[in-house]
Formats: structure tokens, sequence, C-alpha cells
């Protein structure tokens, strides 16, 4: 395995436990998450496996960065609102009881209940492409 995607790998994992870890604590006190301001957070945190996601890739470096920021956006989301629904005892495609607090995007998901399709469609189907894509 290409050493810059294990890294990529690990610091993924890592923001994604931290992440769910942290709205479970939240969650568990009942305490809302300030969506806009931790979306900063995420963003900069999110640029190392980016980066590292994209140095595998033989295009050209915008579309690398491109690819990489999708990838990992729904692959983050896809996994995060599963496993957050996991944690809390909930089915994976559980989309949350209505709240004043609540994503917009979790809004967007209760209206059209086909996005959790889409998303784990697409979260798939962009890790096999970017798998094909690396091979040597």
């Amino acid at each position: 395995m290409k050493i810059n995607l294990l890294y990529g790998i690990i610091s993924f994992i890592l923001i994604l436990s931290v992440k769910l870890f942290y709205d479970y604590w939240l969650w568990k006190r009942g305490k809302p998450v300030n969506h806009p301001k931790e979306a900063g957070i995420f963003i900069a945190l999110m640029t190392v496996p980016i980066y590292l996601f994209a140095t595998e890739l033989p295009w050209h470096w915008w579309l690398r960065l491109l690819y990489s920021c999708l990838m990992i956006f729904i692959v983050f989301w896809t996994l995060f609102d599963g496993f957050f629904n996991l944690i809390r005892r909930e089915p994976w495609n559980f989309t949350g009881s209505v709240d004043r607090d609540d994503a917009k995007l979790d809004i967007l998901q209760r209206k059209y209940t086909w996005i959790w399709v889409a998303k784990i469609f697409l979260a798939t189907s962009m890790i096999i492409f970017y798998y094909i894509t690396i091979l040597p």
C-alpha cells in the first residue's frame, strides 16, 4: 500500500472517531452541535487526508484536489451518519428526530429519503474508482 494513502486512511479514521465521540458526548448531555462553527474546524482538519489522498492520483492537481474533497466529504457523511446512529442504538439509516438545531443535511435527508441510498452508492463508487485509478 502506498504510504500517503495509508496515512490518509489513518488520519481520516482518527478525525471520524473524534467527531463521533464528541457529538455523542454532546448528545448525551442534551447540548446542540454548532454545525456552522464545526464546519470550519472539520475543513481545517480534513486538509491532511485530502492532501494525502490527492497525492496518489495521477491527474492534474486541481482534479486530484476536487476528487479527493468530494470523496472524503461523501464517505465521511455516510460513515458519520451511520455510525452515529448505531452508537445511539438506532438503525444505520435513521434520520433523527426533528430538533431545532438539526443540520441542514439532516433536514434534507428527512425530506428526500432516497438520499441515504444515493450516499451509500456514491461513497462506494468513489472509493472503488479511486482504488482502480491508483493501481500500478
